[in-house]
């Protein structure tokens, strides 16, 4: 069976055989201390990010890339954050025992399949922040399939980031089908091919906006459902500081 070629993926997008495989770099427990306001600022974004690049980090924090090259290697090494490497990809980082002890957090397994698929909802989120209007929350994996939640006001946005991995396309279907209906859904999709195939499969004949890795580096754009087709979607389309609709 031929494997598509994808298109308008990201570091996160996966790999369409799912053979990529990671590692977790955990220094276990060392019972040290926060010394800076840097230190302190990435592990609270990690607490609601969940699972993030350092350069996701720094969009969510403000700090300087410099200054998170500094204080990750202590945190990674002190124990409050481990990193979950590929090799392919740049690191993604988590809480580690100190972290999660200190956010009264509890262990959790973790997968490469589900550390991308938060990093792509992490993703939509910098990207739609400064541009919601009304007071805006974020939860990770909140409830009934859903990757990610993004509250703005009264509006909830449903995330599901499917990503470049066997099996996707049908679990993106599912969760559509669980997700609360009165849920705006929003599809993270890891390229643009794999958006194209899960508009194909979705019957859901609720709206729905399809973006992709490779349209979330610099902006935001999104698409809609037409027959078995993506149009591009005018009313929410976010590349400049507008007010979502």
């Amino acid at each position: 069976m031929s494997i598509p070629l994808h298109e308008g993926t990201g570091p996160f997008s996966g790999t369409a055989d799912g053979l990529m495989q990671a590692k977790i770099v955990s220094y276990g427990r060392s019972y040290g201390i926060i010394t800076s306001e840097s230190d302190a600022k990435v592990l609270k974004a990690l607490a609601l990010l969940k699972a993030a690049s350092r350069h996701q980090i720094g969009e969510y924090t403000g700090l300087s890339q410099h200054a998170l090259k500094t204080s990750m290697p202590r945190l990674l090494k002190l124990g409050f954050i481990d990193a979950i490497e590929t090799g392919r990809t740049p690191p993604i980082y988590v809480l580690g025992p100190e972290g999660l002890i200190l956010f009264k957090k509890k262990a959790e397994e973790w997968h490469i399949l589900k550390a991308f698929r938060i990093a792509a909802a992490n993703q939509l989120f910098l990207k739609l922040r400064p541009v919601l209007s009304g007071a805006v929350s974020y939860e990770v994996e909140p409830h009934q399939g859903l990757t990610a939640s993004i509250k703005a006001g009264d509006t909830e946005f449903g995330v599901i980031s499917p990503r470049v991995w066997p099996g996707e396309v049908d679990w993106c279907r599912d969760m559509v089908d669980i997700a609360p209906e009165e849920v705006r859904l929003v599809i993270v999709a890891g390229s643009k091919t794999l958006a194209e195939e899960c508009c194909r499969v979705i019957k859901s004949p609720r709206p729905i906006r399809f973006t992709w890795d490779g349209l979330l580096k610099d902006g935001a754009v999104f698409y809609k459902k037409k027959g078995n087709f993506l149009v591009q979607a005018e009313d929410f389309r976010l590349t400049e500081k507008s007010e979502v609709v």
